[in-house]
């Protein structure tokens, strides 16, 4: 099965499963992983392979410039937000987005 790539901060959350499973597949907390969002709209850097494997499991895969590999690099963001769903997942996995 092709990768499909996801360029989007959003994306890749959704894909995850939201905000909640984010955090906990980095052991960090809700709010941590949204403030990652509102400060940078970049992962942390020691989260990469992480979210990258289960990134892996969907089928997807993320850029590296999704990380802040740099030390918070500023990054303009979306200001509003979507609603993660099992098919808002579905449709970005199946390339349907």
């Amino acid at each position: 099965m092709p990768k499909k790539y996801l360029h989007r901060y959003d994306d890749v959350i959704t894909v995850i499963g939201g905000v909640e499973a984010v955090a906990d597949l980095v052991g960090k907390s809700h709010s941590a992983v949204s403030g990652w969002r509102t400060r940078t709209g970049l992962f942390p850097a020691q989260h990469f392979f992480a979210i990258s494997r289960e990134l892996r499991e969907w089928g997807c895969d993320a850029p590296d410039d999704l990380f802040d590999f740099d030390g918070h690099r500023p990054r303009p963001i979306r200001t509003k937000r979507p609603r993660w769903s099992e098919a808002a997942r579905q449709k970005i996995v199946d390339g349907k987005r």
